[in-house]
C-alpha cells in the first residue's frame, strides 16, 4: 500500500498496482486490519459496492 489519507466518507488507501486502486475505507477497518503504509493487500470487492471515477 502506498498511502493513507482523510478520505470524505473515512480513510482513503492508495495502492501502488497497476491499476493504481484507491479506496475508502472505516476508520474502524483500518485499525483491526493494522494497515500502514507498505502493507501488502489483497483487494477483494462486492460488484454492487463499486463506483468508478475517470482522472
Amino acid at each position: 500500500m502506498r498511502g493513507i489519507e482523510p478520505g470524505t466518507g473515512g480513510v482513503r488507501l492508495r495502492t501502488s498496482g497497476d491499476p493504481e486502486v484507491i479506496a475508502e475505507l472505516t476508520p474502524a477497518a483500518v485499525a483491526d486490519l493494522g494497515l500502514q503504509v507498505g502493507s501488502t493487500v489483497w483487494l477483494s470487492v462486492k460488484a454492487t459496492d463499486v463506483s468508478a471515477y475517470r482522472r
